[in-house]
């Protein structure tokens, strides 16, 4: 009786099953493959020649025989068949992640690759089979150091493919490392990667941070050497460790120190004399001492062995310091620091250019430039250099021609370029005759000119020097003096947000009367220029004058200053200041709905909301997101819950999104890992959409953290009501609580 029981079970959900409809049993195929480390489910906003330039990379190495070990082999090989995947190379890809597979039956990615390939093909018999071995996997013994293999795996070609998502790939490697301790390649990879994040980070104690635990772990390899490393790891180890201890912020960085880590490099040589990763790194230790010509040498070696967008730039680059000279100190002012002089030369502040001429180095510096960008078509930092090099030899048309390709993923590079972009204008402005040519010209150079101090307001409070290095009070000079009148405001912010640049009283005082017309408001300025905050307070509290009739963010300004001066001393009042900023960042929270209702037409619907804020995060930053609610409460008074976006917004479930909508004001996304958000986000939300189209104007907000750079918005979410999106990550919760302000 009972088997017959379990048989009617059995065909029940039998007949269920066949009865799914298809994409609810492939959204199934496609959560049971994502419990394993994989690839394949990542989303890139990339074009496809960036992805033909990372597969022509990739494939180069491959065939110059460069890949050192099996186990590198396979990772580079996982790369490729994502990348084949990308490209729509769909039988190409099949055919490797199979090669793959065969090679290390047991390698998780080469397997969740075939599973997605053949969920993609509709190949059900195939993807059934390695299911069916992924399941087996699981249960075996040793499966946490296979699923570690697997976090390595996805490390390596996150690491290969996008220089944004080098802090998860770190993450991944040091979860791997904890289960498999004697991998010492494992350990290299994250050292490797801190090097490469430094270049992307201005906070000079956190690179002290990442560089002091990098040299541990390379320590660590070093130590193991000969009895569990093999001669190219330990060459690498040696030229990695080399470069960290010749930083140039390190501030032990002395000429003894540098006697010590060149007997790194010639062990690093000695033990892998034709290794390209070694000779291009001790290459450019050499480089960063100013030996040209040993760099040079090696450089050379590099590019026969196998060439490389890194070695013909950075060769292009040495070649330019050997033969002309007064192309090394540009940048470099008597008045600055050496550490002011050092950061210069890292952003190529273009000042001051030399005039040159063209003879045979200059072709070859060129010739090696061009050479790194047909092997690296969007690499930002060579067409810097290279337009630079025609600036100085006033061949302006292929300087700008040059500066219409140029890209950029590092916002601090994007600065210098564009003030260099605006430099270029200008001159092209004085070597036209043309009125109207030369006005256009001026234009498009102050909109450039524009374009970097927007951005520059991000680094400026926090990175000071930066303000003699790119010379910012010209550049606002010039941005006063011909630019657009709605351009004053940004200035004035900048004035603002910078103490040093607020000497300048004459421009100063020239901004207040042109961006506030009202005498008030530009008394409450010069209050807050003074850090008066509380004065300021009773003077808007006392005077006459209608809210609605100052600057909002002023009133921000004083608001969420006194907040944070009343955080220890007086917690309500500071909850008081708080709320005002909050309420005047997003319009309507859970304790004004009462107040508000009262105002609105009997058609307008309002939503009575039980949270001000609802946090959506990923599961890895459920910490995170607590911390932020604890805060939020405690500080500001704000009624906040959270939720793991992974279960609330998964693909194709959008259905608890009415809920949170209908509960919550505002709903905020942290983005942890990834600057792009899946082409999936909120893609069936119709009902959602109406609801926040039904709510009064400027109730309520879905905005998107993120602590990437830049976020790439999928088009059916740009016109999403009320979506705000911003980048960067705070871990102080008044910066947090700012940033959410800026957001309105």
């Amino acid at each position: 009786m009972v088997m017959l029981f379990l048989i009617h079970i059995l065909y029940i959900f039998t007949i269920l099953f066949f009865f799914q409809d298809d994409e609810s049993r492939r959204e199934l195929y496609r959560e049971k493959i994502q419990r394993f480390p994989n690839l394949m489910g990542e989303y890139f906003h990339y074009t496809k020649d960036h992805w033909l330039s990372l597969y022509k990379k990739l494939e180069n190495s491959l065939s110059n025989d460069t890949v050192s070990g099996l186990e590198d082999e396979i990772r580079h090989k996982n790369t490729l068949v994502f990348i084949q995947w990308e490209l729509n190379k769909n039988i190409e890809a099949e055919r490797l992640a199979n090669e793959v597979q065969e090679t290390n039956p047991d390698n998780l990615l080469a397997l969740t690759n075939l599973a997605f390939i053949h969920l993609y093909n509709e190949n059900m018999n195939k993807l059934k089979e390695v299911m069916v071995y992924l399941n087996n996997l699981e249960k075996r013994e040793d499966f946490q150091q296979i699923e570690a293999e697997g976090k390595m795996n996805v490390a390596y070609c996150l690491s290969r493919i996008s220089f944004n998502d080098y802090e998860r790939a770190i993450k991944l490697y040091k979860e791997a490392s904890n289960f498999c301790p004697g991998n010492y390649s494992c350990l290299f990879g994250v050292a490797l990667l801190q090097y490469r994040c430094l270049r992307k980070i201005s906070d000079e104690d956190k690179k002290n941070t990442i560089s002091t635990e990098a040299v541990q772990y390379l320590e660590k390899i070093r130590c193991a050497f000969p009895r569990c490393i093999d001669k190219i790891l330990m060459g690498k180890t040696l030229a990695l460790l080399a470069l960290f201890k010749v930083r140039p912020s390190r501030k032990c960085n002395s000429h003894k120190n540098q006697e010590f880590s060149e007997k790194y490099v010639q062990r690093a040589l000695h033990f892998a004399p034709d290794d390209r990763f070694v000779l291009e790194k001790c290459a450019n230790f050499y480089k960063t001492l100013y030996k040209f010509d040993k760099a040079k040498e090696l450089f050379v070696k590099a590019i026969e062995i196998n060439a490389t967008a890194f070695s013909h730039h950075h060769l292009g680059l040495t070649y330019q310091k050997i033969h002309i000279p007064e192309f090394t100190c540009f940048t470099a002012k008597k008045e600055f620091s050496v550490e002011e002089n050092t950061l210069g030369k890292l952003i190529k502040y273009p000042r001051t250019i030399p005039e040159l001429e063209r003879n045979e180095f200059i072709g070859k510096i060129e010739y090696h430039f061009k050479e790194a960008l047909k092997l690296s078509p969007e690499n930002g930092a060579v067409l810097y250099d290279l337009i630079l090099l025609y600036l100085a030899l006033k061949e302006y048309e292929n300087a700008q021609e040059c500066c219409e390709q140029f890209k950029t993923n590092i916002k601090i590079q994007d600065i210098s370029f564009n003030i260099l972009y605006g430099r270029l204008y200008f001159i092209l402005a004085e070597e036209e005759n043309d009125e109207e040519l030369k006005r256009e010209f001026r234009d498009d150079g102050t909109d450039r000119f524009f374009l970097a101090i927007k951005s520059a307001i991000e680094f400026l409070p926090f990175q000071k020097k930066l303000k003699d290095i790119w010379g910012i009070k010209d550049i606002m000079t010039d941005v006063y003096k011909h630019g657009y009148i709605e351009y004053n405001e940004k200035l004035l912010e900048l004035i603002e947000s910078v103490e040093e640049l607020r000497d300048d009283e004459e421009l100063y005082n020239k901004l207040l009367v042109d961006c506030d017309k009202s005498e008030l408001s530009r008394k409450l300025r010069k209050l807050c220029k003074n850090k008066q905050y509380f004065k300021a307070f009773l003077c808007l509290r006392f005077s006459e004058v209608k809210p609605h009739e100052v600057d909002v963010k002023l009133m921000k300004q004083i608001y969420v200053n006194l907040g944070k001066h009343f955080t220890e001393t007086e917690p309500d009042c500071s909850k008081e200041f708080f709320r005002k900023c909050y309420e005047l960042c997003f319009g309507f929270g859970s304790e004004t709905n009462a107040k508000t209702g009262l105002a609105c037409s009997k058609n307008d619907i309002v939503t009575n909301f039980h949270y001000d804020i609802y946090i959506l995060t990923s599961p890895n930053s459920e910490e995170l997101a607590e911390n932020i609610g604890m805060n939020l409460d405690k500080y500001f008074g704000l009624k906040v819950t959270f939720g793991n976006r992974d279960y609330i917004l998964g693909k194709y479930k959008t259905v608890n999104l009415r809920t949170i909508l209908e509960n919550s004001c505002n709903i905020g996304i942290y983005l942890e890992h990834s600057k792009t958000i899946s082409p999936e986000f909120l893609t069936h939300t119709e009902y959602a959409k109406q609801i926040m189209e039904d709510r009064q104007p400027n109730i309520g907000q879905i905005f998107m953290i993120s602590n990437h750079e830049d976020i790439e918005i999928p088009k059916h979410l740009e016109s999403f009501p009320q979506l705000k999106c911003q980048s960067g990550h705070r871990d102080d919760i008044v910066n947090i609580f700012n940033f959410l302000c800026s957001l309105s």
